[in-house]
């Protein structure tokens, strides 16, 4: 019951009280005894008796604003407490992802003077060695391998250079207004992008996406979480069979999902289930990469307010089960 409304009952309920003690004081203060015919007699002749009747009305009056004051307390305390617990919850959410930055931020320094060192390294071993032997009488196949050498550093150096780039860009991506995205299209796009590797390991794409066939999204962020999802399907593909990707869609009248399954090599979950979606981890020997392909995604779809699930078996592939909401 609203404040307002208990304490104009209570007003009311008093208001009528008041008078009728009074009255019964007065009956048995006077002579005769005690009776309702004296007890109207007494209310009807004494002219103060007969103000007093009207304190129902003004008493519950009354009381109807002291409740109408004390609920707009309690509702100004009440909106208070929701605007302090909802402002400790951005902070709580503001702590965490710095904590996740200043830790990202540790795994760039630790990049930049290992994995950029490395290539850097070598092209000035490499150099040297180059000086050293290209004027030798037939020196030319072994400045053709250094050449090599140098030029698989460079593509090393060039892939690190953009997987820190592309970290760098997924907040500013998120700034982007959602558009429209077919995801055949989507898809189509990232294969064109990659189609040295898809048909150099003679790959099949199996499309599944007539029941939610567009998503509202920011294309960056979209494109990024298909292109490290198929190129690490095609990455980690089984050598005893050719890669094949399923790419499903669904919806519901919340949320997108999107499933990316393949049939490569498969994760084993038990050791890795605790930094598959760390920064700069791989999960598997000899990789590819600098290991943040994962991370990406996760941040991506963290910062979309979305889910997304692994379901992998060693030797049989892998499953992405993504969830995004659609507003």
């Amino acid at each position: 019951m609203r404040p307002r409304i208990k304490y104009l009952i209570w007003g009311v309920l008093f208001g009528i009280c008041f008078p009728v003690i009074g009255t019964l004081i007065r009956c048995y203060q006077s002579e005769g005894g005690f009776s309702i015919a004296k007890c109207l007699e007494i209310q009807s002749s004494d002219p103060l008796l007969m103000i007093i009747d009207t304190a129902p009305f003004f008493l519950g009056l009354f009381s109807y604003f002291i409740g109408l004051s004390i609920e707009r307390l309690l509702q100004e305390q009440k909106d208070r407490e929701n605007d302090s617990l909802a402002y400790t919850s951005r902070l709580e959410i503001q702590n965490s992802e710095l904590t996740e930055l200043n830790s990202a931020l540790d795994g760039l320094i630790y990049t930049a003077s290992h994995d950029l060192k490395t290539p850097v390294v070598n092209f000035k071993s490499m150099i040297s060695m180059l000086r050293t032997v290209k004027d030798r009488p037939g020196s030319e196949k072994m400045v053709e391998e250094i050449l090599l050498r140098m030029d698989k550093s460079a593509e090393k150096f060039q892939v690190t250079i953009s997987d820190l780039l592309n970290i760098s860009r997924i907040e500013r991506n998120f700034e982007e207004p959602k558009e429209e995205i077919v995801i055949d299209k989507a898809v189509g796009e990232v294969l064109e992008s990659i189609a040295e590797m898809v048909n150099r390991r003679e790959s099949k794409i199996h499309l599944e996406t007539k029941t939610a066939p567009k998503i509202m999204f920011q294309p960056r962020s979209m494109d990024s979480i298909l292109q490290n999802l198929i190129s690490n399907a095609l990455k980690y593909s089984s050598p005893e069979r050719n890669p094949e990707i399923w790419i499903r869609t669904s919806e519901t009248a919340r949320n997108f999902h999107l499933e990316v399954e393949d049939n490569g090599r498969g994760i084993d979950l038990e050791k890795h289930k605790n930094k598959i979606f760390k920064m700069f981890k791989r999960l598997h020997t000899g990789a590819e990469g600098t290991g943040i392909g994962l991370y990406i995604i996760k941040r991506i779809i963290d910062k979309a307010g979305g889910s997304i699930q692994i379901q992998s078996q060693v030797n049989h592939g892998t499953k992405f089960l993504i969830e995004l909401p659609k507003n």
